[in-house]
């Protein structure tokens, strides 16, 4: 099924439509996950992508292509996981200050 159709059954709350999204954009959460090195990210990266889909503004897909989508649901999470990363590291440097 198109992204596009996807994304608006998932923002209505179908389940199955927000299953398959999630299973679409599997492989790159993993790929990013990997790159955490925490046991949550996977995790964390989920709910990232279920806070975006939640909030997207479908508006401006209208004329969009699967793949432009798809791409910008990527960059999206790459963004995503730097500031993860960024969050992560941030907390290690305090808890060192802590010790």
């Amino acid at each position: 099924m198109e992204l596009y159709h996807l994304l608006i059954r998932a923002k209505n709350n179908d389940e199955d439509a927000i299953y398959e999204i999630i299973k679409d954009f599997d492989a790159t959460i993993k790929k990013l996950s990997n790159s955490l090195y925490y046991e949550e990210a996977e995790t964390d990266l989920i709910i990232e992508l279920l806070k975006f889909i939640r909030n997207i503004d479908m508006k401006k897909f209208k004329n969009s292509t699967h793949k432009q989508i798809a791409k910008y649901i990527h960059m999206h999470l790459r963004k995503r996981t730097l500031d993860l990363l960024k969050k992560k590291e941030s907390l290690n440097i305090k808890t060192l200050y802590l010790i």
